[in-house]
């Protein structure tokens, strides 16, 4: 079951729990305060990653290092 404190895998495009149901706790290992969870990826959910970073690849590999540069600030701007 999922709660409000679980995390989910960005996997296609798409955030999704792990066809497993299973999930990691993560901790603060500062206070040991729960920091939520995290799904723990099975074999199939690995291998629809790996298809999807293949299918991107050829896209990402034709973007200049200045757009792959920006791509990067942007997602570091989107997670602090």
């Amino acid at each position: 079951m999922q709660r409000s404190d679980d995390y989910l895998m960005l996997i296609d495009g798409e955030m999704a729990a792990s066809g497993s149901c299973q999930w990691l706790g993560s901790v603060n290992p500062a206070t040991e305060e729960s920091i939520g969870r995290v799904p723990l990826a099975d074999p199939a959910d690995v291998d629809r990653a790996v298809r999807a970073a293949a299918r991107a690849q050829p896209e990402w590999n034709a973007r200049t290092v200045a757009e792959r540069g920006a791509a990067f600030a942007r997602s570091r701007a989107a997670v602090a």
